[in-house]
């Protein structure tokens, strides 16, 4: 079956790309079908260091399906197709077959793409052609099963709606397992429809739903809004094209859907952390009570300068549509946006998005503008926008700032039935703990815990946990935290001070850190600013009494928890299991104590602090800058797996690259070189950044390294606020920068100083690695005169 021919851009190549038609596989395909299947397999470098187990597999193959692709697929009642370029039809640069399976459920299978075919959309209109025809056959399934390390295979099936559904081991020794994906032909169920009315004040972010009408099942469902994880991506990538086809206009459209598609997985969708949460937004998910795991609703937030918040990729599974879950993801969006001091949320929405625009209208979002997003085909959008200015009673944010002692107005939640908190404006103080507070300190400690639902499904391990801690450090608060150079604070209400609202603890550890730990907050004084002041009291005693870093480590699952920390300045540096089964992990925060000076950083040396100059090259610089940049390549485990590219690598930059005359390749046209260095040690270097001048104005950030043992005291930003300062001074208007698509730190780091991600580039093909672009436009200021 042939699908028409659709031009499909490649991010990485500047040139326009192959026109594709699918066709069913011909017997003369065979030879290229067969190689094409082998450099597939041999792409990923974990087989290729396991060939003497692929061989036998390879040989296998060739003599079961591969050797008779007519009689395996195509006569049982399956099929198998190839994709040509137009220009040359007789050259296959893809494949995919779908084997017939019992009770009309199929299964997918060979599916491979050219290497030099790749990122044309050449997978996806095989999909496209395979999926047509099942359920023109009345498939009712269609399933597969993937490598566990082919990750970008995973990604590719999860973003065309396929679901995780099981995990299978192939081969103990070496480990692999093969990971099952599965998808429905064919239209759901409707969904059921429940009542109009609101949920309840206290269930905003819990609320019972009728279960997905596709379960066949009568039974309710609890729904749950948590921020996104990591491991959700595959499944929000699939909400978000299942939401988007879901209207037929859009359909209609399917090569520029795809091309839109292809653009978001590179862009904001590829760094839901990096482009929501570290610049100051956030992004949700909707998940079941009964199965965390699975997410049936998204929403983000992306800042916007002057206190905006774009709303973004709004979506509901079709199966659990009309329960009310879009409401709840809004809610908490806007109840967050309040507390972070933001004043309007907008968003924009395709005008055939009929259903969104009156959910938009109906929860108090005006329609503000009507804009044409495409001239061919045409298409217009929306823009809706609404105020969130925060509640009345809510503490001001300077608040946080006032010295420990000095109490701070703030308002409890009030319940639905008025119970367990205060209808009128009360005063919290933070103090010392003291002995007679112990009870309560325990009961708040267990309430936090239980909070998240996850720990309730395994209430028996958390009983032991519970228990291990009272007989630790909550067994005797004074001799853990107080007599060994720590502390420990306790939350009270000036109108009641004998009642325990907060409590948070520092231990003393060795080198004068100190582990914030036992942070919790009633639930009926959330919201209010009470963890904030709980945190300045803990962070000002840290300093007055010389400590220079505090860290901490909460559960992976405990996503406000994490939020919270990021918010007042905590850095993530470590993610530790806690537990395989029940699988938990820890994050570990940290945040140094002390405040930056400018433009200089501290940071630590062997005979203590010292201050961080940002100085102009020199000649002499070169032997260390070259270690430093070995050294920030190998901090990477992908990069040591290929550490031999990588010493040819370094070799060409010394040698014909541009590390073999900084003066000649970054000075003398026109750009800067800079190195960081101690005050009072000038010539030994902690850091680096070159400036490459580009036409028109733009200039090439290259070279970025600061070193391992100087790490998380703002040496980077110092660098980059150096350069930026420089190149604006000197008519610079944008510029632009490239790194390791593995390199997710230094990624986080660029969008955290306001680089815009802009391309994803292939940089070798075997081994595979990419590279990310980014680029950011520069303030106006006066030019230097020579």
């Amino acid at each position: 079956m042939a699908s028409p021919p659709v031009p499909a851009a490649n991010p990485a190549v500047g040139v326009a790309s192959p026109e594709i038609v699918i066709r069913q596989f011909r017997p003369e395909d065979l030879p290229q079908v067969i190689e094409l299947f082998k450099q597939g397999m041999l792409a990923y470098p974990v087989h290729m260091a396991h060939r003497e187990l692929f061989e036998p597999y390879l040989v296998e193959s060739l003599k079961t399906d591969l050797g008779n692709i007519e009689a395996t697929y195509m006569t049982p009642g399956g099929n198998f197709w190839v994709a040509v370029s137009q220009a040359e039809p007789t050259t296959v640069v893809g494949m995919v077959g779908l084997e017939a399976k019992p009770d009309k459920e199929g299964e997918l299978r060979r599916m491979s793409v050219k290497d030099s075919h790749r990122r044309f959309g050449v997978g996806r209109k095989l999909i496209t052609a395979l999926e047509q025809w099942a359920e023109e056959q009345g498939y009712r399934k269609v399933w597969l099963t993937t490598g566990g390390v082919m990750d970008k295979a995973r990604a590719f099936y999860a973003s065309v709606g396929y679901e995780q559904t099981d995990t299978i081991v192939v081969s103990e020794d070496p480990h692999f397992v093969a990971i099952k994906f599965e998808k429905r032909m064919g239209t759901q169920a409707e969904p059921v429809a429940d009542s109009t009315s609101s949920p309840p004040e206290e269930a905003r972010t819990i609320a019972t739903v009728p279960a997905a009408a596709s379960h066949g099942t009568e039974e309710s469902t609890e729904i749950v809004i948590r921020q996104y994880l990591p491991e959700d991506l595959p499944q929000v990538e699939a909400l978000f094209r299942e939401g988007m086809l879901h209207y037929p206009e859009n359909k209609v459209n399917l090569a520029q859907l795809e091309k839109y598609f292809a653009q978001t997985m590179q862009t904001d969708l590829g760094d839901v952390e990096g482009i929501y949460m570290a610049p100051g937004g956030n992004f949700w998910v909707a998940t079941l009570e009964s199965d965390p795991s699975k997410v049936v609703g998204i929403v983000g937030l992306e800042a916007k300068p002057d206190k905006e918040g774009e709303l973004r990729h709004m979506s509901v599974k079709e199966s659990h549509r009309r329960c009310g879950i879009g409401r709840k993801l809004l809610t908490e969006l806007e109840e967050w946006a309040q507390t972070q001091g933001y004043r309007k949320i907008w968003l924009s929405t395709g005008v055939v998005m009929t259903k969104a625009r009156a959910l938009y209208a109906a929860l108090g979002y005006t329609l503000t503008e009507t804009f044409v997003i495409n001239k061919d085909p045409y298409i217009e959008g929306v823009k809706f926008e609404k105020s969130v200015s925060a509640p009345e009673s809510a503490p001001d944010a300077a608040e946080s700032l006032r010295p420990l002692g000095v109490a701070a107005p703030t308002t409890a939640a009030k319940t639905s039935n008025g119970s367990n908190t205060v209808d009128e404006p009360t005063e919290i103080t933070i103090r010392q703990f003291r002995p007679e507070d112990l009870p309560q300190v325990i009961q708040l400690f267990k309430r936090g815990m239980l909070a998240y639902p996850v720990f309730k499904a395994h209430s028996e391990m958390m009983e032991q946990y519970f228990a291990e801690s009272l007989k630790t450090d909550l067994g005797n608060i004074e001799a853990t935290y107080m007599t060994p150079g720590g502390n420990f604070w306790v939350a009270v209400s000036q109108a009641e001070p004998t009642t325990v609202v907060g409590m948070v603890g520092l231990e003393a550890k060795p080198d004068k850190e100190g582990e914030l730990r036992r942070m919790s907050v009633k639930d009926s004084h959330r919201r209010f600013g009470v963890g904030r002041k709980l945190i300045t009291a803990l962070e000002q005693w840290a300093e007055e009494q010389g400590y220079r870093k505090v860290w901490l480590t909460t559960g992976g699952v405990m996503d406000k928890a994490r939020a919270f920390y990021a918010s007042v300045g905590y850095e993530q540096t470590d993610t530790i299991v806690v537990s395989e089964d029940p699988h938990f992990v820890a994050i570990k925060f940290e945040k140094c104590m002390g405040t930056q000076a400018e433009p200089v950083a501290k940071s630590p040396t062997e005979k203590g602090s010292t201050e961080i100059v940002i100085r102009q090259y020199r000649s002499e610089d070169l032997a260390q800058a070259l270690e430093m940049l070995r050294e920030g390549f190998m901090h990477y485990p992908e990069h040591k797996v290929h550490k031999e590219m990588l010493e040819q690598l370094m070799t060409e930059m010394v040698t014909t690259g541009d590390l073999s005359d900084i003066e000649g390749n970054y000075m003398a046209p026109g750009g800067n070189f800079w190195v960081a260095v101690p005050r009072n040690d000038p010539s030994k270097l902690v850091g680096m950044v070159g400036l490459e001048a580009k036409p028109d104005n733009v200039g090439e950030l290259r070279r970025m390294s600061v070193k391992e043992s100087h790490r998380r005291y703002g040496i980077g930003r110092l660098l980059v606020a150096e350069l930026e300062k420089w190149a604006a001074s000197h008519g610079y208007r944008k510029i632009w920068l490239g790194t390791g698509g593995v390199m997710i730190q230094a990624q986080k780091f660029y969008l955290s100083a306001g680089y815009t991600q802009t391309e994803t580039v292939v940089i070798n093909q075997d081994p595979y690695m990419e590279g990310i672009l980014f680029e950011k436009m520069l303030e106006e200021t006066p030019v230097l005169k020579p």
